[in-house]
């Protein structure tokens, strides 16, 4: 099964058993195509660092934060996905615009909220010292209507 006759090769390194119509991936190949898709987004050191190679001076030139590097990986992912949809970059940012709108109205509506119970706060305030005020006018009635 493992002759010569039975495998071809695809696409540079990927062996295809005709015998199966499948093709066999080794470790090394996802990290080549890796290296070979983030390189499209984002710097070539990044990618590098990614895939844990190291090069001449690279700790005193590579000095990204987590937080870069997050954001860099988001930047990349599209190139990186497998079997889906080729305009999942659109779907990617209409998502995160609607995330952003989303964002703004839970800010706007929290703010509304505090201004609100702030309000709320006020008038039971405001209550409590009216009705202090009724009871000390109706002792005031009863003591004027009452008989001497």
């Amino acid at each position: 099964m493992n002759s010569p006759t039975n495998r071809k090769v695809v696409s540079g390194s990927i062996l295809k058993a005709e015998q199966f119509s499948c093709y066999k991936l080794h470790i090394h190949m996802l990290r080549k195509w890796f290296l070979s898709q983030s390189k499209l987004a984002v710097p070539e050191s990044v990618a590098e660092a990614w895939a844990g190679h190291t090069g001449y001076l690279d700790e005193a030139y590579r000095r990204y934060s987590k937080e870069q590097l997050r954001e860099l990986y988001k930047k990349a992912e599209p190139y990186l996905l497998v079997s889906v949809p080729r305009d999942v970059a659109e779907i990617q940012s209409k998502f995160q615009s609607d995330l952003s709108q989303l964002r703004e109205q839970v800010i706007n509506l929290t703010m509304t909220n505090t201004r609100l119970l702030n309000e709320n706060i006020i008038l039971k305030e405001r209550l409590s010292r009216a009705e202090e005020m009724l009871v000390g006018i109706k002792e005031e009635l009863r003591r004027l209507v009452e008989p001497v």
